[in-house]
């Protein structure tokens, strides 16, 4: 068993977890997995992405949800290398197989892959010159970074379109957060439509393709407290 095949963030395992669940709900046999060891994953899996849900939404966010999350996670990464102790003890299941399954191969180094995807990316809200995104897998809506993601390249366009070349867009940041605040300048008139997209990099640098644009108005909503506009400008420092 490859003891670095989990991912070490929550949204991460989570998107593991999902992917991990799909191959072995189609040929559990395939991979060597018995019934009851696939009915042991799945329970601990469904418990794991529920109480993941609530640790992490901010009108369930608490002590109590965000140790239940953790005591999930541990029931769940038992679970996951009791799968793979399985699968890599199968003679009949192929490298590729282990791959797909998010499994590390022994004996060989794995290379880390330029994104395929492009990110999912929602406005959360926006709140004067003040406008919140999340990005997430969009594949499995909202649930973490892809595996082999460190973070995304994120982009911003004023005006009534979005630009159709990537070079006409202007570069905020990078950033390796999922939730991202975005402050425009005061110069602009309320009202005005801004655009934003992002674009997924693994710790190569090697960046993928990018989401498709949102639009937003800024302007409206009241003004930015003052202490969230520290924090922003902390955060963005």
């Amino acid at each position: 068993m490859g003891r670095c095949f989990l991912p070490a963030s929550d949204g991460q395992l989570l998107s593991w977890s999902i992917n991990a669940l799909k191959r072995l709900s189609e040929d559990a046999g395939a991979f060597g997995v018995s019934m009851q060891q696939l009915e042991a994953f799945q329970q601990a899996q469904e418990a794991y992405a529920l109480a993941y849900h609530r640790a992490t939404q901010p009108g369930t966010r608490t002590v109590c949800t965000v140790q239940g999350k953790n005591d999930a996670r541990k029931r769940l990464k038992e679970q996951a290398r009791l799968i793979s102790r399985t699968v890599h003890g199968a003679a009949s299941v192929s490298n590729e197989q282990k791959t797909l399954l998010g499994l590390s191969v022994r004996g060989e180094r794995r290379r880390i892959r330029r994104p395929s995807a492009a990110p999912g990316l929602w406005i959360e809200w926006t709140q004067g010159r003040l406008v919140r995104v999340r990005l997430g897998d969009a594949e499995v809506t909202r649930r973490g970074r892809p595996p082999g993601v460190q973070g995304a390249r994120v982009m911003t366009h004023v005006g009534d379109q979005p630009p159709e070349t990537l070079s006409q867009w202007n570069f905020e940041r990078n950033t390796t957060q999922l939730t991202y605040d975005l402050l425009f300048p005061p110069s602009l008139e309320p009202g005005t439509k801004v655009w934003i997209c992002a674009a997924w990099f693994n710790p190569r640098s090697e960046e993928g393709p990018a989401c498709e644009p949102r639009m937003t108005q800024i302007g409206f909503g009241g003004s930015v407290q003052p202490e969230t506009l520290r924090t922003v400008l902390r955060s963005a420092a």
